[in-house]
């Protein structure tokens, strides 16, 4: 087992897994790490990389776990762009298995290309400044009652080798 502290803001213990894939998951919605509960692995970790959300633990056997990504429409996170004037928060959620989407925002909220979303920690189920990704889209006009964001993650999700498993 190797437990490593991450630097920066994320200070928790990580536990180092290897992404097995998921063959029968034919959709690319979650994925399978070589770690289970006998290494501490419990149903609701966070999975992470580079500071980056990967996804969270949804089942967990003796010395494996299946990984809800976070482009997964079964994972939804309460969000804040940090590049907004006003900070604006959310919810994202996966967009079966392309991209993730912030939506709701209203005509008046600030939000724009590029810009950097992170896990806010409200919800509970995630730690606070994990990153999602950049906004690449802005779907709506400003005169629309209501917009989404398309969120691109930074990792490239299919070519996923390790992870770092956070342990509660």
């Amino acid at each position: 087992q190797l437990a490593l502290k991450a630097s920066g803001e994320l200070d928790k213990e990580l536990l180092l897994a290897d992404v097995l894939g998921n063959p029968l998951d034919q959709t690319g919605q979650t994925i399978i790490v070589n770690k289970g509960f006998s290494h501490g692995v419990t149903e609701g970790s966070n999975v992470v990389l580079k500071n980056n959300l990967v996804g969270v633990v949804t089942s967990v056997s003796r010395g494996r776990s299946v990984v809800s990504l976070v482009t997964s429409p079964n994972t939804r996170s309460t969000v804040v762009d940090i590049d907004s004037p006003d900070r604006l928060e959310g919810v994202a959620r996966g967009d079966f298995g392309i991209s993730i989407i912030m939506s709701q925002i209203l005509p008046n909220e600030l939000i724009s290309v590029n810009d950097l979303i992170v896990t806010s920690g409200k919800d509970g189920l995630f730690e606070p400044n994990l990153i999602l990704g950049k906004v690449v889209e802005i779907q709506g006009t400003e005169s629309d009652p209501i917009r989404s964001a398309v969120i691109k993650s930074e990792l490239d999700l299919k070519r996923l080798e390790k992870v770092f498993i956070i342990i509660l």
